[in-house]
């Protein structure tokens, strides 16, 4: 009897996954991971570690951080941006988060005035290569 480890069978689902929707390549590059498809379309991703974000101005009961620009991928992962996305993956002090994006920057939002620390952003752009 063969017996699998749980981490090999997750990798072998993932692979099997990754086949099925046309994935061509998958690496890092710098602090950047990405995956690219058969259609020439990729995506890459980072985890930015904000540090402290101060949210100061007031909008009713929500509370706005300053614009932050969101890093690029490198050129040799995506070469023409088509946009992104970002989602707060941790933030210390309590309150509901809430993201906002536009062009290449963001915007944090949360329903708890005063500075966060410990903020870290999932960022994802999308693009395409060739």
């Amino acid at each position: 009897m063969i017996n699998l480890t749980a981490n090999f069978v997750a990798r072998l689902r993932k692979a099997e996954k990754d086949i099925a929707n046309g994935v061509v390549e998958t690496g890092t590059s710098g602090a950047w991971t990405y995956k690219k498809y058969a259609d020439k379309t990729c995506e890459a991703y980072q985890l930015q570690d904000l540090g402290s974000v101060a949210l100061p101005t007031q909008y009713g009961s929500i509370y706005v951080s300053a614009a932050i620009t969101a890093p690029t991928p490198p050129t040799d992962i995506m070469e023409t941006r088509l946009g992104f996305s970002a989602e707060v993956f941790f933030a210390g002090g309590g309150g509901s988060w809430k993201m906002s994006w536009s062009g290449s920057s963001y915007l944090i939002a949360s329903t708890a005035s005063g500075t966060r620390t410990g903020v870290k952003v999932w960022v994802v752009w999308r693009g395409t290569y060739t």
